[in-house]
C-alpha cells in the first residue's frame, strides 16, 4: 500500500480519533488503531494484481486484521495491502480460487438474494456492499481513488450498542 492511500485510510479514521481520545484520553492515533472496535468497524474492499500477475479481490475486517498482523510495513509503503484466503472475502480470478470467512466482528452472509452482506455481531446491523445501493444503517461508502490498486473501497460502520 503506498503512503497515500495509508494516509486516505489514516484520514478516514482521524476525525473518529479525536473524539474518541476526548472520552478516555488515550491517543488512539498512534497505537494503530486496535481501540476503535468500540465504535467504529471498517471493511476494506480490495481489487487488484498479486505478486504472481493475477487478479484477485476480497474484503478486509481492518480491525481484525490490526489486531492479527503488523502495519507497519503497509503504512511505510514497504508492502501493499492485499485480500489473502483467511480475509472475510477473497476471489483469485484466474484460478477461481473463492472463500468467505467470518471474523470477530462481521459474519458474512453470502446467501442472500440481494448479494453479498456482512452483519456486524456487535450491534447485528447489515452493511450492503451492493454499489447501487446505499451501505446500510450507521455505514458509510467511501471509493477511493488510487494509482497502485485496481478497485478500493472503505466501508465504515458506526457501532450503535443495544
Amino acid at each position: 500500500m503506498t503512503w497515500v492511500i495509508a494516509c486516505k485510510i489514516f484520514m478516514t479514521f482521524s476525525s473518529l480519533a479525536f473524539t474518541q481520545e476526548r472520552f478516555d484520553g488515550h491517543d488512539y492515533l498512534h497505537r494503530g488503531f486496535p481501540s476503535f472496535s468500540l465504535f467504529l468497524q471498517s471493511v476494506i474492499f480490495i481489487r487488484d494484481h498479486n505478486t504472481l500477475g493475477q487478479e484477485v479481490s476480497g474484503y478486509i475486517d481492518y480491525a481484525h486484521r490490526l489486531k492479527t498482523q503488523d502495519f507497519e510495513p503497509y503504512f511505510s509503503g514497504k508492502k501493499r495491502l492485499m485480500p489473502g484466503r483467511s480475509d472475510l472475502c477473497y476471489y483469485n480470478w484466474k484460478t477461481l480460487v473463492s472463500t468467505s470467512n467470518s471474523s470477530p466482528n462481521f459474519e458474512v452472509i453470502y446467501d442472500n438474494p440481494d448479494g453479498l452482506l456482512f452483519k456486524n455481531k456487535r450491534d447485528k446491523k447489515i452493511l450492503n456492499l451492493d454499489p447501487l445501493s446505499g451501505p446500510g444503517e450507521d455505514s458509510k461508502r467511501t471509493f477511493l481513488q488510487s494509482d497502485i490498486y485496481i478497485h478500493a473501497v472503505i466501508y465504515d460502520h458506526n457501532i450503535r450498542t443495544v
